[in-house]
């Protein structure tokens, strides 16, 4: 049973892991904890143009950013986002497009810019031999709220839907042309990301839904029209409404099952013979607050219900986070690697 690199840690936690294992590589960490997946988001990759302008900031969704005040960062598309109190991830103070009429001045960032993929190069270099390769860009929908502000954009899919359609245009030609070269290069897998579910349920209206999903189809389907390129698809949230419109378009695997409001088991259960699970060990409950035990338990549960026949890839449901206690992680992983072996026996 593989185990993935998604969640392994947010910034603060890496460096966490680094000093638990008393080394400044976290390669060798990756190495340590069994880890068959090696991660790049090309899309936050800037580049040089744009890199040797900027500071690097790892907390923040979008690490290359100029600084345009106090802890401050507007990153290539002109979204600008603040670090919080507890200096991880951050969040948008500026939408470039929140009060504009017409999209003919934006220009967005060039998809094909050469040293935008040079991490990723590097990578399948180093790793492709010995791991999957996965690239992770980001949803049309995701960025259009960023651009525009989620609020704006609700009410444009209504009063202004000829925007959002232009929009979503250009920001699906942006994914493709980018998701393509990542497939030339060498990726295995493509992980689309883009929350499109809270915990409840989802963001969009079942009309929206679908009508944004024709975008989404078309970013799967030409991405694997070459084929050899399997398909993840992001999401935090209870998303167990369109989980078969996934499928429908090609979606192979789903990431991350956030098992406190979706139970994996029947996930497995209802779809397992049809798509990959990804994820599956809370990052809300059982890894902050549980014990070892808890830990343990929570991934041998995992393994017995949804591994049996293939098709799961073990990994915490999101970012691992500083409130976690690095032996938490730890069980997680010594667990997957000494309980997830076939055939299954847990």
């Amino acid at each position: 049973m593989p185990i993935g690199e998604y969640g392994l840690g947010s910034h603060p936690f890496l460096v966490k892991w680094l000093e638990h294992f008393q080394t400044k590589d976290i390669e060798s960490v990756k190495k340590k904890l069994g880890i068959d997946t090696r991660e790049f988001s090309v899309f936050w990759h800037s580049p040089d143009q744009f890199r040797n302008r900027a500071v690097f900031t790892p907390e923040l969704v979008a690490p290359w950013g100029i600084e345009v005040a106090p802890e401050t960062y507007e990153d290539e598309w002109g979204i600008q986002r603040k670090l919080g109190a507890d200096r991880n991830l951050g969040y948008v103070v500026k939408h470039p497009l929140a009060d504009v009429e017409s999209l003919s001045e934006y220009i967005l960032p060039d998809p094909e810019e050469s040293t935008r993929f040079d991490s990723l190069e590097d990578g399948i270099r180093r790793f492709k031999e010995n791991y999957a390769i996965v690239v992770e860009i980001m949803t049309m929908f995701t960025m259009a709220w960023y651009l525009r502000g989620f609020r704006r954009l609700m009410v444009d899919f209504y009063g202004n839907p000829k925007f959002v359609e232009d929009l979503m245009e250009r920001l699906l030609d942006f994914d493709l042309k980018m998701g393509r070269i990542c497939v030339e290069l060498g990726a295995d897998l493509i992980m689309i990301s883009g929350d499109v579910a809270t915990q409840t349920g989802m963001m969009l209206s079942p009309s929206l839904w679908k009508r944004y999903l024709k975008y989404e189809a078309e970013l799967v389907h030409g991405l694997k029209v070459k084929g050899g390129i399997h398909i993840i698809r992001h999401t935090d949230g209870n998303c167990m409404s369109i989980i078969k419109d996934l499928i429908d378009i090609g979606v192979d695997v789903l990431n991350p099952v956030q098992p406190d409001c979706m139970d994996p088991a029947q996930v497995k259960k209802s779809y397992g013979e049809r798509i990959a699970l990804y994820g599956g060990i809370s990052v809300q409950e059982t890894l902050p607050f549980g014990t070892i035990e808890d830990v343990v338990r929570e991934v041998e549960l995992r393994i017995r219900t949804c591994a049996p026949g293939g098709g799961f890839i073990i990994a915490p449901s999101n970012d691992v986070m500083e409130d976690v206690d690095v032996r938490n992680a730890l069980a997680l992983y010594e667990t997957a690697m000494r309980r997830g072996c076939y055939p299954i026996n847990v």
